[in-house]
């Protein structure tokens, strides 16, 4: 399933609102990549948050997320 671009927005600004300083980018049209801040925020608490924001995001849309190994990178189905 290809990655919207405005999806990517909006989640960076819910994002942001939340505090969360991870940041989501397009890396290509299925792949979207999940960007830690610098290693004095990178905490195990921004990173969940940050992958619950993306999972619930996607969630109300019907859409189901699969991160990869090491939570860097999703794709959508």
């Amino acid at each position: 399933m290809d990655i919207d671009y405005q999806d990517l927005i909006l989640l960076n600004n819910q994002l942001r609102e939340e505090g969360i300083r991870y940041h989501v980018t397009y890396k290509d049209h299925t792949t979207a990549c999940l960007e830690p801040p610098g290693a004095c925020c990178c905490t195990p608490e921004q990173k969940e948050g940050a992958l619950r924001v993306i999972r619930d995001y996607y969630r109300h849309k019907g859409i189901r997320v699969t991160f990869s190994g090491d939570d860097l990178y999703y794709i959508l189905s």
